[in-house]
């Protein structure tokens, strides 16, 4: 099993409590709030660049956020969790933390992994 695969990040999110499942397309974090159903979903994009897209009862209502690879994503996730404290996280809780933790991401890998898939393009 990749370290960097959905199946290896799904187990990773269970081990600190958050309640994934893997999909066909990557993962799927669920929340309690919302009756199990979804509320975030993770894939890989056309560039190689993992998505996390989070749905809110804001405007717009779904919230992006962007990692290099699936375990990165799952630490992100796992993080915005235990910055919750050990109460049980509303989603919005979830959002914000995730928003404050987006603020000091260091975003040269990601930028790495999107120009290594421009050059590829290019090169073909």
């Amino acid at each position: 099993m990749d370290n960097a695969s959905p199946e290896h990040a799904v187990a990773y999110l269970r081990r600190c409590g958050v309640d994934a499942e893997q999909t066909d397309y990557g993962f799927r974090i669920l929340h309690p709030e919302l009756s199990d159903r979804t509320f975030a979903d993770c894939g890989m994009d056309n560039d190689s660049s993992i998505s996390l897209s989070v749905n809110t009862d804001e405007s717009p209502p779904v919230i992006w956020f962007f990692r290099k690879d699936y375990l990165e994503m799952a630490d992100f996730i796992a993080q915005a969790y235990a910055s919750c404290g050990d109460a049980a996280p509303t989603q919005a809780a979830i959002a914000s933390a995730m928003r404050a933790i987006e603020k000091t991401y260091d975003h040269t890998a990601l930028r790495e992994v999107t120009a290594a898939f421009l050059r590829e393009l290019e090169d073909e």
